[in-house]
């Protein structure tokens, strides 16, 4: 579409961006059509013209000669006496002419007055403007020579001798206060004091700390960066925190076993093979989890950590598992007990956080780090990663996870309150996509997570575990042997030979009974296992405070006694 584009004085058609010039080319016969016809039409009215630049005889003009004729010479002049306004009848030598009633006229002064001195009195009016000004003075004369600019101030130098210095808008600040105090005030002053004189003669120094050793009277003391990180501490706690004092009830480490000191199981350095699809204790405290074709040895090892216990947990891949299939999983888990946990809260809107650490040996790569509630229905994934300069060196893992307000939690002896887990190796099903958070299901790992299982020269070994109310990291304590061997009695108890304290009763001439009371009040009901030298073995009763086992030896005469007992009462 053409565009019709036109200049806007004379309306003229002219060419547009847009246009083809076959388009444009009819629109600028156009525009030069009539520019024609507009140049044609001021030829013709310029042809009436006279020149810019012309001349007229006065006679051409009409009414000039007339109206000069009526008209003075340019050089004449007038008398006095042909002045309308001026009176001069009468007029005598030495008079001037002064405005007399609308008129000039002659007036006369006298010639004593025009050569000689006048007495001010005698000028009219002259004493009384004298009256109104300055009497002539040598500093004012002097003030008045001086030259000022902005914020300038005026200063004698000598007697009428003037000088300037600057005066800034602060030092105005103070020449308009009227007392002192109000000059303390503008220049952010103390009054004089002693006690501030006396400060102000201490020699400072770094890390120093000034102190009254009496009255006015002030020394330093060292103020160390530690020190200082006491006194920027709010309260008691905050103070008990920085020392590493924490109270009993922060501090308590809640595992069972954490030191891994215990064990009921086996010998020290005995393992058991876990695995393909199952699940058993290493030892006190330590749970293993094989759900796949895999197979790990675990136990407990003589090797010191760096907490200082002597012992420690290792699990050792016995048979690899190279293609990890989406429901399999291999983990160690380290459960807690209901009641141990009771104070976190979880499950309320008083839930509160907690935090965990242990010692990790392992294969350099990524493992996930879990917590979850009894019933696999919440849980809390985080992961650690063991950087391949870290192979095979403890490394120390922690985690701060904040309380679970939701879900269902076990708050006394019936059950696992929280239970800890590390992953070795897991598949999609185990895997969360948001870790480090409390989210619903069963889960112990993230995408990330390493094949643990894929070589048998793979070894995991953890150590110096714990978890503990708060967000403050205590440092790890190594508990006290008997009260944690005592603990661990209550989920499995062993005893042995002279160790089993109870009464021998025979209920029939083949039936040998004895009656058994555990060292300590057990979690739950037991499990009991006796192991006699003879007959049918029989679990009669059994409490959490004890049991009555039997065996029957089929004859009257025969001997029995039991070599062992076992109550097992494990989460």
């Amino acid at each position: 579409m053409t565009t019709d584009a036109r200049e806007p004085k004379r309306n003229y058609p002219i060419p547009a961006a847009g246009n083809d010039i076959a388009d444009d080319f009819p629109r600028l016969i156009e525009a030069l059509t009539a520019i024609g016809v507009d140049v044609d039409a001021l030829l013709t009215a310029v042809a009436g013209k006279a020149p810019a630049t012309h001349a007229h005889d006065q006679a051409a003009v009409t009414g000039l000669v007339a109206a000069l004729a009526g008209k003075s010479a340019a050089d004449h002049t007038h008398a006095l006496a042909g002045l309308s306004d001026v009176a001069l009848a009468g007029a005598a030598a030495y008079q001037v002419l002064a405005l007399i009633n609308g008129a000039w006229r002659p007036w006369t002064i006298d010639l004593a007055h025009a050569t000689g001195n006048v007495a001010l009195a005698a000028v009219e009016g002259l004493d009384a403007a004298l009256a109104a000004r300055q009497p002539l003075d040598a500093t004012l004369s002097a003030l008045a020579a001086v030259v000022t600019t902005t914020d300038q101030l005026i200063y004698a130098t000598g007697a009428d001798v003037f000088a300037t210095t600057p005066l800034t808008a602060f030092a105005r600040t103070i020449l308009d206060d009227t007392t002192a105090a109000a000059a303390r005030t503008t220049l952010g002053a103390q009054v004089a004091d002693a006690t501030l004189t006396a400060l102000a003669g201490v020699v400072t120094a770094a890390d120093k700390l000034i102190y009254a050793t009496g009255a006015d009277t002030f020394a330093t003391t060292t103020l160390t960066a530690f020190a200082r990180t006491l006194l920027d501490d709010a309260d008691a706690a905050a103070v008990r925190t920085t020392l590493g004092l924490q109270n009993q009830a922060i501090t308590r480490n809640r595992h069972l076993n954490p030191g891994f000191q215990i064990c009921h199981d086996r010998a020290t350095g005995d393992v058991v093979a876990v695995g393909p699809n199952s699940q058993a204790y290493a030892f006190d405290g330590i749970l293993v989890t094989v759900a796949g074709t895999g197979v790990l040895a675990s136990g407990q090892v003589l090797k010191t950590t760096p907490g200082g216990s002597p012992y420690r947990s290792r699990t050792t891949v016995s048979t690899v598992d190279s293609a990890i299939a989406a429901g399999d999983t291999y983990s160690l888990s380290f459960p807690i007990e209901g009641i141990d946990v009771a104070d976190l809260m979880f499950g309320t809107a008083s839930a509160k956080s907690f935090t965990w650490r242990g010692i990790v040996n392992a294969p350099a790569g990524t493992y996930g780090l879990s917590f979850s509630n009894h019933g696999g229905t919440r849980s809390y994934v985080t992961t650690f990663t063991i950087a391949a300069g870290q192979a095979g060196t403890d490394v120390l893992v922690t985690a701060t996870v904040p309380g679970d307000t939701a879900g269902t939690w076990v708050q006394d002896y019936t059950g696992t309150g929280i239970v800890a887990r590390i992953c070795l190796a897991s598949g999609t099903t185990w895997q969360t996509a948001t870790p480090n958070a409390w989210t619903a299901g069963n889960l112990l790992t993230t995408s990330a997570q390493s094949n643990g299982m894929s070589s048998t020269s793979n070894v995991f070994e953890v150590a110096d575990i714990g978890l503990y109310l708060g967000t403050a990291m205590p440092t790890w304590e190594l508990p006290e042997f008997s009260a944690e061997h005592r603990r661990c009695q209550r989920q499995y108890t062993v005893m042995s030979n002279l160790a089993m304290l109870g009464m021998m009763d025979s209920q029939s001439s083949t039936l040998r009974r004895i009656n058994i009371v555990w060292p300590i009040l057990m979690r739950a009901v037991p499990a009991v296992s006796a192991n006699w030298n003879a007959g049918a073995p029989a679990t009669d009763s059994a409490s959490m405070w004890g049991a009555s086992v039997s065996t029957n030896l089929g004859n009257s005469t025969g001997v029995a006694w039991m070599g062992s007992i076992v109550a097992n009462a494990r989460l």
